[in-house]
């Protein structure tokens, strides 16, 4: 990524990346420019304590040109940030959320199910949007075809199709993101989904991260992250600019509501918090984020994540590992179910293969019991939480989003998942017909340069 100087005023031409601790003299009293992970990222984002005119004009962008407008949004401070972990917490805090809306909702969901009374979190979620709906919030979904079971026909999609329509009885926006077999008016890659996971509350509050809404993939581990402040009118904003290329809009009411959250920060952190996202061919910001990240950490580069099969995004990790950097990689130890997860039985080999060589090359691999479904990484001080897939639908194809933060609450929190799934993974070693098995998995990848 090309380094640019952000200010105030808008964005600028390119510009060598300073030191991080270099002190900025031409910067006005309160902004600070920070270097996201310094050398990182190699970019340089303007940060004020209230939202610049340069995250105005980007959000004026988003909601006009929808994903077509410019890469990037600025970093921001004054969010509170919480770590969620497991789906029955974030159901309790999204839903106690989703209930005090008074103005908008929005949401960019891969999956979403009907669901059963009592259910952990589908049916409740889809009742309080159709409530809120009916009291008058402006609510939006924007769900993808495939995740959503709205594209084969079955029992299925026969069921995702009734909920579609009683959500729109309610008064619910939805908008449905289909199958992407060519790059189509939206300069699409081929085949690609909408993954993202992200919610905007009254430009209030934002969730983002691996949660899908489906009932039976409850036991999965899994994260969210919970942020209120200045970066849930972002949020708000790429949700809405995903919607304008369905055909969708945004009322002048929203609009200014989104504006006045870019200006109505909720702490006095300084911590930075950055939204990046993957969107259609030419907008690859989480892709770019991870391999900058892994190219050049110096201390740690922890990941959890179930699809290790983009080689190039692997090597990457595979060199970090080679050079001493303190690499971890929590694996899930079950391959998914064929009903649920019919590409696992593609993937589990490469992802085992590719934990082989990590393992060779210094790294250290644990294996956590159950399906573990969370997108997270550690690069030395800076935690990302998302939707991100280490496989090449996430990282040339699908639309993704991430946030990616120096705060230290949540670095530590993720430093606490990290070693709580550690700890047990030490029941599940691998026998030594397991290893033989991912060594011949391990030299096949590198001969073939298998993918997924």
């Amino acid at each position: 990524m090309r380094p640019v100087a952000t200010t105030a005023h808008g964005t600028g031409p390119p510009v060598a990346a300073p030191p991080k601790s270099a002190p900025n003299t031409a910067a006005s009293p309160e902004i600070q420019v920070m270097g996201i992970g310094g050398d990182s990222l190699g970019v340089v984002r303007a940060v004020a304590r209230t939202a610049s005119k340069a995250a105005h004009a980007q959000v004026d962008d988003l909601l006009r040109l929808g994903d077509e407008a410019g890469r990037g949004l600025v970093a921001t401070t004054g969010n509170k940030l919480e770590l969620i972990e497991g789906t029955e917490q974030f159901a309790a805090r999204v839903l106690d959320d989703i209930r005090g809306a008074q103005h908008h909702i929005t949401i960019s969901q891969f999956a979403v199910a009907p669901g059963e009374p009592g259910g952990v979190i589908s049916h409740a979620m889809l009742e309080a949007l159709k409530e809120r709906s009916r009291a008058g919030v402006e609510v939006t979904m924007l769900l993808d075809q495939i995740g959503s079971r709205l594209l084969i026909p079955s029992g299925g999609r026969r069921a995702a199709r009734a909920m579609v329509a009683s959500l729109r009885d309610a008064g619910v926006d939805v908008h449905i993101k289909k199958f992407s077999w060519g790059r189509g008016p939206t300069n699409d890659a081929h085949f690609a989904a909408n993954h993202r996971k992200i919610y905007e509350i009254d430009a209030r509050v934002t969730y983002q991260g691996g949660m899908n809404v489906v009932d039976g993939w409850a036991p999965w581990h899994d994260l969210m992250l919970r942020a209120e402040g200045p970066i849930a009118a972002q949020a708000g904003a790429v949700n809405v600019a995903g919607n304008r290329a369905l055909g969708g809009s945004v009322s002048e009411a929203h609009t200014a509501l989104l504006h006045r959250g870019l200006d109505t920060p909720v702490s006095d952190a300084r911590s930075m918090a950055l939204m990046v996202s993957n969107g259609n061919r030419t907008r690859r910001e989480v892709t770019e984020l991870f391999v900058d990240q892994a190219r050049t950490a110096t201390k740690r580069l922890w990941i959890a994540n179930p699809y290790l099969a983009d080689p190039k995004v692997m090597r990457e990790v595979v060199a970090a590992a080679e050079r001493g950097v303190d690499v971890r990689v929590l694996v899930t130890s079950r391959v998914g179910s064929f009903a649920t997860q019919p590409q696992d039985f593609f993937t589990a080999p490469l992802r085992y293969a590719w934990a082989q060589q990590i393992q060779d090359a210094g790294g250290t691999i644990f294996h956590t019991p159950g399906f573990s479904h969370a997108k997270a990484w550690i690069a030395d001080d800076l935690a990302t939480v998302g939707s991100f897939n280490l496989d090449r639908s996430s990282t040339i194809r699908n639309y993704e989003n991430a946030i990616v933060t120096d705060d230290v609450g949540i670095v530590a929190s993720l430093e606490g998942v990290f070693g709580r799934r550690e700890e047990l993974a030490r029941t599940l070693a691998p026998s030594q017909d397991a290893q033989r098995g991912w060594k011949t998995l391990a030299t096949l990848q590198k001969l073939f340069n298998l993918q997924y």
